[in-house]
């Protein structure tokens, strides 16, 4: 016979066995219940955030680093102020379960006018909300909960899709057989049999096409694949958002493809009549260089999440499955010649000891930063920043240049340092935006991060003054004594800070960072206002042209 657990203790259990071992979020009066059965357990851990936003936040980056991540919420107020970060997850292809706890089932069947609701009886409200988020909603009742739960796990560990997961506070309480059975893979995609005809085919008709590379590669864990291509000297350029997937030590690497952005050589190349492969792409003004790429469709193969397209054919298929089988079927290529190529960014070198730049911040970052880190570029100066420089091998870099909401890469990379802590992680923030999350700061000590943060204390939104607005006060934000915030809200011995203004102060704290992977840095570098780096400010030019021609 078997033994009996709560509904909560298979939820838990499913998590373990996809590979969870945290789970962010704050509690709420609906969750306590549950909130003690995750205490209780061996197996996961509870991570305390200070706020629903930055712990979506900070789930995201947990699931960058570690496939899957999971956000826990009360109903309503909670799972609203997390919807920002919830919905970027969806926009950015990052695979976060956000469990909501919600009143119990009398409730729902009585329409009560409970708390955090508009006391109308509509319970239903917030999941026609996250529905809307384009999460898929699954909903854990008393019929068959365990088969819920199951099917939800499923598709979100399987797909590495967003997820969102509601379940009344007495249904996890209930008491059902411990699961005899490990979860098992999803249905497999009916992938389309036609697949490496059409591939042949391509690579037939375009035998020295360039394979450009996007952030759905990085997300379906296909840097292997793109290595091979890289090995068969296939030319490779990345999207912004993909930069770091290829290696860029590899002679066949061209750079970033930013629309007509891009740095000489590789628009050309990129849109050359020998054609392109489209390998994980989506294909947003902030990627193309505001729309500015020409992709004739005769010439362009393009991979997508779940089908494959060329020349109006549109075969279903996994992107993992079209990938791999590329990187299988595309023929080997002549080396590259070893001069330097047009589209290689300057050496990073230390550039004296001179008032830190934006540029020199940058070129000093490359020249320290060591192989198999993270970085995360947080929307606006940094990521744009980041752009700018040739990235070391088996660099991964994150960002969220599609949803692009200011706030994310604080949290995130806390988030992430925990979900995998072999890996260094860096990131580089806005005074601006780690304004909107700095009191996740205080996960810092608490959980024993091991992040670096570069706070670039600009004093406003340097992306909005080059865009519109240099001198509006608009686009500042109040002055914060960033050491002291640290210090206040990181606490303990366990985290560093120090302030910088020259090159040689900035190397001397990072490197010394990177020497200390026990503990986690914060680290603040003051610049002008206006400064800018190269990309943003051909980025900026390119918006106020479009603004200026609507506006007429």
């Amino acid at each position: 016979m078997f033994q009996q657990v709560s509904v909560a203790d298979h939820f838990l259990s499913r998590l373990r066995e996809v590979g969870v071992d945290e789970v962010f979020g704050v509690p709420g009066d609906f969750s306590l219940a549950f909130m003690d059965v995750l205490e209780a357990s061996p197996d996961i851990s509870w991570i305390g955030c200070a706020s629903e936003l930055g712990a979506a936040y900070a789930a995201d980056g947990y699931a960058r680093a570690r496939g899957l991540g999971v956000l826990c919420t009360t109903f309503g107020v909670g799972e609203l102020s997390a919807a920002c970060a919830t919905a970027g997850a969806v926009a950015e292809d990052v695979a976060v379960l956000h469990v909501v706890v919600t009143p119990p089932t009398a409730a729902w069947r009585s329409k009560a006018c409970v708390h955090h609701t508009f006391a109308d009886g509509d319970l239903d409200r917030f999941g026609r909300v996250a529905a809307a988020l384009g999460t898929l909603v699954f909903d854990i009742g008393f019929d068959e909960p365990c088969d819920a739960i199951d099917r939800a796990v499923r598709h979100w560990a399987g797909r590495r899709e967003s997820v969102y997961v509601r379940v009344p506070q007495d249904v996890l309480s209930a008491a059902v057989p411990e699961a005899s059975a490990v979860l098992g893979a999803p249905t497999p995609q009916n992938d389309d049999p036609d697949v490496d005809d059409l591939l042949s085919a391509y690579l037939a008709a375009h035998p020295r096409a360039t394979a450009v590379v996007g952030h759905l590669a990085l997300r379906h864990n296909l840097r292997g694949a793109i290595d091979q291509l890289a090995q068969r000297n296939v030319p490779l350029a990345a999207l912004p958002n993909g930069k770091g997937i290829v290696d860029e030590t590899v002679p066949s690497y061209l750079g970033v493809y930013n629309g007509k952005l891009s740095r000489a050589g590789v628009n050309a190349r990129v849109e050359a009549p020998t054609g392109r492969v489209l390998v994980g792409c989506v294909l947003a003004d902030t990627t193309t260089g505001g729309f500015s790429h020409d992709f004739p469709e005769d010439s362009t193969l393009v991979v997508g999440r779940s089908s494959v397209t060329w020349a109006g054919r549109v075969l279903e298929a996994e992107i993992g499955v079209v990938v791999r089988r590329l990187a299988a079927l595309w023929p080997g290529l002549p080396a590259p010649p070893p001069s330097k190529a047009p589209t290689e960014l300057p050496t990073a070198v230390l550039v004296g000891d001179g008032p830190l730049t934006i540029n020199s911040m940058w070129s000093s970052t490359a020249a320290i930063m060591p192989t198999h880190t993270r970085l995360f570029a947080e929307t606006g100066t940094s990521y744009f920043g980041a752009l700018d420089i040739a990235f070391p091998a088996d660099t991964v870099f994150e960002c969220a240049a599609v949803w692009a909401a200011i706030g994310h890469a604080l949290p995130a990379a806390i988030g992430a340092s925990i979900g995998d802590r072999t890996r260094q992680v860096l990131a580089v923030v806005g005074d601006g935006a780690a304004q909107v999350t700095a009191n996740e700061l205080g996960l810092l000590h608490r959980y024993r991060s091991n992040a670096i943060f570069v706070v670039v204390d600009n004093g406003g939104y340097t992306i909005e003054r080059v865009i519109r607005g240099a001198r509006a006060s608009y686009n500042d934000v109040s002055s914060w004594d960033w050491p002291m915030v640290a210090r206040t809200i990181g606490g303990g011995s366990t985290v560093t800070t120090s302030a910088v203004s020259t090159v040689i102060e900035y190397a001397i704290a990072l490197e010394a960072a990177f020497s200390d992977p026990d503990r986690a840095h914060v680290i603040v570098v003051r610049t002008s206002p206006m400064d800018a780096p190269p990309t943003l400010a051909a980025v900026a030019s390119a918006i106020r042209a479009r603004a200026e021609a609507v506006c007429r």
